[in-house]
């Protein structure tokens, strides 16, 4: 009975499960994302766990802060690990243009990653000039529509995160985000 019981669990979620591939851009990188999600109400709420790498291309940061000048190159690479519930509202991606609003999607959770800095650097308008290597900490909240064509998606997001480099910069920002990808 247990067996049979395991069994039944399994197939029954695997029959209503969700993968997500997909492609980003944000003002954290570009990289890669997968989620894996279920239907936790058949074609109305998939809620599930989701995950990404992001890459910063190198950025010159040269310039002055507080009278001490700064020249030196920021490089970047990170990771999120979070949650998606991804809405349906029946009927509205049949009408035009107010389709595109069909499948709003709640993103959210941590990220963590290294920021990598030769020489003295700086980011961008933020923080103090550092050296070497920081660990970066923080979390992301995003809002996105995506819009379908059978499996493939492009879902632009906007939201916030904030970004935690001990010893350099503690900033909350809007961030906007596209994502281009296939859920099965």
């Amino acid at each position: 009975m247990r067996k049979f019981s395991l069994v039944f669990l399994l197939v029954f979620s695997l029959g209503f499960s969700a993968v997500r591939l997909q492609g980003q851009v944000s003002s954290l990188g570009y990289g890669a994302g997968l989620g894996l999600g279920m239907q936790v109400i058949p074609v109305l709420l998939e809620v599930g766990l989701e995950g990404s790498t992001h890459t910063w291309p190198v950025i010159k940061s040269k310039g002055e802060y507080q009278g001490v000048p700064y020249d030196g190159n920021i490089s970047l690479s990170a990771s999120r690990a979070g949650g998606y519930a991804k809405f349906t509202i029946p009927g509205l991606s049949l009408i035009p243009i107010v389709g595109l609003l069909a499948h709003p999607t709640i993103h959210a959770g941590t990220q963590s990653g290294v920021l990598s800095a030769g020489d003295a650097a700086r980011l961008p308008g933020f923080g103090v000039p550092f050296s070497g290597n920081r660990k970066i900490e923080g979390s992301y909240a995003l809002l996105g529509f995506p819009g379908y064509l059978l499996w493939f998606f492009i879902e632009p997001a906007i939201g916030t995160q904030h970004i935690y480099v001990p010893g350099v910069a503690n900033i909350s920002y809007t961030d906007v985000q596209l994502a281009i990808g296939a859920s099965f």
